[in-house]
């Protein structure tokens, strides 16, 4: 299989390795958005949890 124009090299690395269909579901575009949001919330709500707790006095 050869690279074609417009095709990225990991589109083409996974094609090679995995069968169709059976891509590993931590390797699919929505996987990184869920963890990039959940790089983002968690951190700002255990902010907010411990600024909540904290008297400011």
């Amino acid at each position: 299989m050869k690279l074609q124009p417009r095709i990225g090299v990991n589109v083409y690395v996974v094609e090679a390795t995995f069968e169709a269909g059976a891509v590993p579901l931590y390797l699919h575009e929505i996987s990184g958005l869920v963890v990039l949001l959940l790089w983002l919330i968690v951190p700002l709500g255990l902010a907010r949890y411990h600024f909540e707790r904290r008297d400011l006095v």
